[in-house]
């Protein structure tokens, strides 16, 4: 779709999935293409226009009013409408090459490490398709025409208990300790860490589940626009990237770590930066 709005030439395009981990994952394909001297230049993107489907009247037909749709479904009042209130639109990009900027800084890329834990994990945020009371998704193929707007099939949901039980040990303990006892990094060393999170409820679940693991990163090395850009999902971090490169903050020689979470199926990445 990008590449369709543009007048470049007929080149590789490549779509991921992944939701809010979708742009890094975008972003350690054209790393790595370039380290393996496939290419010498890319695009890494990522946008979201989730306003599209979670405005009010979308919802309308499914109840008479709001304090019917509570006394008929609780659980999906909260599960569905808390999410209302927690996405944003943005979009955002981030060009990769194989030699720095001929003036001003570039950041190198160091190291992109993900892990899916779905293999242990139930499906938390999902749309298209319903979770079943013994965990399990059942699609919207499943179900005739008229059941998609009776059941609320394509409005996007996610459980919110298991997100707040889970999503710190899964996308912040279980893969920093797998990355520090591989010496991926060191905690002493980072001089930036940004976070991709959906509320500041979060911040400080994420700062304790850090120092669980050994990684003290302290709050006032974090930078976060999430008050002024929003949960914009995919475009999360190249929005916070962005801001802070061209902020006059970051000096040659600095090291930046990136969280990006997504609680689709609980998986997580981090990305290694360093000013040069």
């Amino acid at each position: 779709m990008v590449h369709g709005e543009t007048d470049l030439k007929p080149m590789e395009v490549v779509s991921i999935a992944g939701i809010c981990l979708s742009g890094l994952i975008a972003l350690k394909y054209a790393y790595t293409s370039i380290k393996a001297d496939l290419i010498d230049s890319a695009i890494a993107t990522g946008s979201e226009n989730i306003s599209a489907s979670m405005r009010g009247r979308n919802f309308e037909p499914e109840v008479q009013s709001r304090v019917d749709m509570v006394k008929r479904n609780k659980e999906l009042t909260f599960e569905k409408d808390f999410l209302r209130w927690m996405l944003s639109d943005g979009a955002g990009a981030i060009g990769v090459s194989n030699k720095p900027n001929e003036k001003g800084i570039s950041l190198r890329i160091d190291k992109i490490f993900s892990r899916s834990y779905a293999s242990e994990q139930e499906t938390c945020m999902y749309s298209g398709c319903e979770k079943l009371k013994d965990g399990t998704i059942r699609g919207y193929r499943e179900y005739l025409p008229q059941e998609w707007l009776q059941k609320s099939i394509f409005s996007v949901k996610q459980d919110v208990k298991l997100l707040n039980s889970d999503i710190v040990e899964y996308t912040v303990k279980k893969p920093l300790k797998e990355m520090l006892e591989k010496e991926m990094f060191f905690p002493k060393e980072i001089d930036w860490f940004l976070p991709h999170y959906s509320s500041d409820y979060f911040k400080d679940k994420l700062y304790e589940g850090m120092k669980e693991v050994d990684c003290d990163i302290p709050q006032s090395k974090w930078f976060t626009n999430l008050s002024t850009k929003g949960n914009t999902g995919s475009a999360s971090i190249f929005i916070i990237l962005e801001e802070l490169f061209h902020s006059g903050k970051i000096k040659k020689g600095q090291k930046l770590l990136c969280y990006i979470p997504e609680s689709g199926r609980f998986s997580t990445a981090y990305m290694l930066l360093e000013a040069v």
